[in-house]
């Protein structure tokens, strides 16, 4: 494997307390988001959320009826034992008998309590792209009733009580394995099996009865192994032919080996799918592991009857295993990179909050790759993950996949993804209230990406810098010169190659030439939170003959497109391309049809023709004008500009990064192509050019 390929830019929206952020593919953008401006989100009139129900646990009878009555009479239980006792299986069983009129079961293991409480959250009120404050969510959460079951919610005692604080009408049951309650609520310990209960679980798992002497052989087994489920099922899978031909289990003095043992007996496709669990060792879907180990989920089965795996809703390793994995299923690159190489071609198809649950994954495999001498594709894979996470509100998945991402950036020598995932941490940062941190990692990517003359990257930051209370936003400084002389185009990550567009009246089949019915106005159709798929857009404007200017825009909702201008006209350089310039004047697209009478009047009509073919979420704009016919675009990136201004002469037009223009006198037509804040504006004009650049600049806030 050689690269990771992630089709599409991911743009987003989502409110944490008073910030609303932006996310872009490139970086995050932050605004201050008014008291009556937050969402309100709407309490559900049913909560409930099950888990697949289980088999019954063989001999838990008695910890059931515990768990029920300590619900009714405590309010807070916690079940706690070590690895392979059951906790699992006894906490979904226990959550289909408790029969109460709102239950919430949640997966804890091994994310943040903040992250487990936007799940609680979103169980309990419909809402979208929103993350409340810790003190808006204890005020939504008062007063709702709910059975919280909790899988694995292993928190210090702070951590733990302040959980708690956020639920406080909740009832609440959690698995772990340490017992941390001591004065509140009530404790059950979940121990090994009873013996009547163990000769049950292996009749089951050998599906028949045990003679006298396999019973004296299972007692054995049953005192070494001290009760334990998950023990006793390895010793029943790993049951072969004795001395006279009859299966036999094996000797309490084997149990030991039974794990070692088991690896041999599996199949291709099981292998695989150990292999690949034990790149994170984190909880996988059942289809998603299949996929990634290109094997057949009845591999999963296999790998439950031997005791490697433990299955719930999720597949995850069982205890011990990956410390005893052999040395041919270690996870090498080849395994690393083929797991790499399908996550990043599905990541576009992953919705936010799958992506979050995935997120150890993820981070998983960035690690791995770095283990294997390639931090860059780690760093490529997180840099595109990282967008879609931020998405989902769980602000611990987005974290762990920032450090993760920024680690290998640091080992890859990549300081254009490094300065994204530096940013990234501060915008967490600031949302979260660590000021001080914010204020240092953005200041920390802005002077990265001055550096290396990324001035679009740069102006954003130094706008959200100027949010973070007390700090000065950093003074722009001047590219480096190695980068000035190179930054002809938008830059890119590896492996993310420029989007492409179709050219002036090409339109990709299967798709009309307008976007028929699509929000006029600026009603911004398409954009959903967390779908939106094509990073600050496409945007048209066309004049007729008879004189009528379009506008078509797309920008996230709510917040507008910025763009960034350079503060002194550029410098031509070979082939009539310019150096970029340290960016300070700030253009706006504008996120609804302007006004402004120098466009003329609003027509509410479709042009004639269209320049190129509009996503999701655009606007369209017309404008009755006698002094041009007018069609211009607004594209992401510099390519198309720079591609452009290679065969048009060059102009200037301060406050741009590349500007150049034909005009054919006899004919009264032209064109016009300007490279502004990583934006390419292509213009199509009858009239005078002068008048077509009033126009382009009046568009982009410059004039």
């Amino acid at each position: 494997m050689t690269s990771v390929h992630v089709g599409g830019d991911v743009v987003g929206q989502l409110v944490v307390g008073d910030h609303n952020i932006t996310v872009w593919a490139e970086q995050s953008v932050v605004t201050v988001v008014a008291p009556g401006a937050r969402p309100q989100p709407v309490r559900r009139p049913v909560i409930s959320l099950l888990p697949r129900r289980p088999a019954r646990p063989v001999g838990r009878e008695q910890e059931l009826a515990a768990v029920r009555e300590a619900v009714a009479a405590d309010r807070l239980v916690q079940v706690y034992g070590p690895p392979g006792a059951g906790k699992s299986t006894l906490l979904r069983h226990a959550a289909g008998e408790l029969n109460l009129p709102a239950t919430v079961f949640l997966p804890a293991a091994g994310r943040t309590p903040g992250d487990v409480l936007q799940d609680v959250f979103e169980a309990c009120y419909e809402t979208a792209g929103y993350r409340p404050s810790p003190v808006e969510l204890r005020r939504l959460l008062s007063g709702v009733d709910i059975c919280l079951l909790l899988d694995d919610l292993d928190l210090a005692d702070t951590e733990r009580d302040e959980f708690l604080d956020a639920v406080p009408d909740a009832a609440v049951v959690f698995t772990c394995q340490q017992r941390s309650l001591r004065s509140d609520g009530r404790s059950l310990p979940l121990g090994g099996l009873a013996w009547a209960p163990t000769l049950e679980l292996l009749t089951a798992a050998l599906n028949r009865p045990l003679d006298e002497s396999e019973q004296l052989a299972a007692a054995q087994l049953w005192q070494v192994a001290e009760g334990s489920p998950l023990l006793l099922l390895r010793a029943a899978a790993a049951v072969r032919p004795g001395p006279d031909g009859r299966p036999t289990l094996p000797r309490a003095a084997e149990l030991s080996e039974l794990l070692a043992r088991s690896f041999g007996y599996l199949s291709a496709p099981a292998r695989a799918m150990v292999s690949v669990l034990a790149i994170a060792d984190a909880p996988l879907l059942p289809d998603v592991l299949s996929w990634l180990a290109d094997a057949p989920t009845t591999a999963i089965d296999e790998l439950a009857a031997r005791g490697l795996v433990i299955t719930t809703d999720v597949i995850t390793l069982a205890p011990g295993v990956t410390a005893a994995l052999p040395a041919d299923l270690v996870p090498g690159l080849p395994v690393v990179g083929w797991v790499a190489e399908r996550l990043g071609a599905a990541l576009p198809r992953f919705s936010p909050v799958q992506l979050a649950q995935h997120a150890a994954l993820l981070s998983g495999v960035v690690d791995a790759l770095a283990r294997h001498g390639r931090p860059d594709l780690g760093a490529r894979l997180a840099k595109s993950a990282a967008p879609i996470a931020a998405c989902s509100g769980r602000l611990g998945a987005w974290q762990h996949i920032l450090d993760r991402g920024k680690a290998a950036a640091e080992l890859a020598g990549d300081r254009s993804a490094l300065a994204y995932f530096t940013h990234e941490v501060g915008i967490l940062a600031l949302i979260t209230g660590q000021v001080a941190a914010a204020a240092a990692a953005i200041a920390t990517a802005i002077t990265v990406w001055q550096q290396l003359g990324q001035n679009a990257q740069a102006t954003l930051a130094q706008h959200t810098h100027a949010l973070v209370p007390g700090h000065a936003t950093p003074a722009a400084q001047p590219a480096a010169p190695q980068a000035a002389a190179h930054q002809t185009t938008a830059p890119t990550s590896p492996g993310h190659p420029a989007p492409s567009h179709p050219s002036a009246g090409q339109h990709p089949a299967g798709h009309p030439t307008h976007p028929g019915g699509a929000a006029k106005a600026g009603t911004a159709k398409g954009m959903g939170v967390g779908a939106k798929v094509a990073i600050a857009a496409v945007a048209t404007a066309v004049v007729a003959a008879g004189g009528y200017a379009v506008v078509n825009a797309v920008t996230p909702a709510s917040h507008p497109a910025a763009v960034s201008t350079s503060s002194s006209p550029p410098s031509p350089t070979a082939g009539g391309v310019p150096s970029s310039t340290t960016a300070q004047k700030m253009g706006v697209v504008p996120e609804t049809c302007s006004t402004d009478p120098f466009f003329g009047e609003l027509i509410d009509q479709d042009p004639p023709f269209m320049m190129k073919v509009l996503p999701p979420g655009s606007h369209d704009c017309f404008y009755g004008k006698d002094r041009w016919t007018l069609q211009f675009g607004l594209i992401p990136g510099m390519e198309e500009a720079t591609a452009k201004c290679k065969e048009l002469p060059p102009i200037e037009i301060a406050g741009t990064d590349i500007a150049c223009v034909e005009q054919d006198a006899a004919q009264g037509t032209g064109e016009l192509a300007i490279g502004v804040g990583n934006r390419s504006l292509l213009f199509q004009f009858s009239g005078s050019s002068d008048d077509a650049v009033t126009a382009a600049k009046r568009y982009i806030g410059l004039g």
